[in-house]
């Protein structure tokens, strides 16, 4: 709350215009009124930046690799090693997901599925540890190194 103050100058004789032995009486007066301010709640705008990616990532000597989804396979035993799950890898690694570090070589085991599901609680996702396309999509929001591929 403020306080609005007005002054008001109040004369007792206001027909006093010119006569010389008569003097007004001058009262100030001061007024104090409380002044209600609204409080509007706005909500906050949450903005969601996505974190950049490590420049030249890219491994095939292109601009940009091509990543698919359907090469996500946990311990998949027909390819040993997938240019996508080393992108995979990397990726969780620079959203700070170490785990993913320690198993970076492009064979999804262990502790790239742990980082997923890491990734996955904090993302609000289905913490399986499985790359479906939500989870595959979120983890390369922003990587300019790649171009995923559902």
């Amino acid at each position: 709350m403020s306080k609005d103050i007005t002054n008001i100058d109040q004369h007792e004789d206001d027909s006093f215009a010119g006569h010389a032995e008569e003097a007004p009486v001058h009262e100030e007066i001061i007024i104090e009124a409380e002044i209600e301010t609204p409080v509007v709640d706005i909500p906050a705008v949450v903005v969601e930046t996505p974190i950049p990616s490590a420049p030249k990532a890219a491994v095939s000597g292109a601009d940009t690799d091509e990543v698919y989804l359907a090469n996500c396979v946990y311990k998949n035993t027909a390819a040993r090693k997938s240019l996508t799950v080393h992108h995979l890898q990397r990726r969780l690694a620079e959203l700070g997901y170490n785990e993913a570090m320690t198993d970076k070589d492009g064979w999804l085991g262990d502790e790239t599925k742990t980082a997923i599901e890491k990734f996955q609680k904090l993302e609000g996702l289905e913490p399986n540890g499985t790359v479906d396309e939500a989870t595959f999509l979120a983890i390369f929001k922003g990587d300019m190194n790649v171009v995923p591929i559902v």
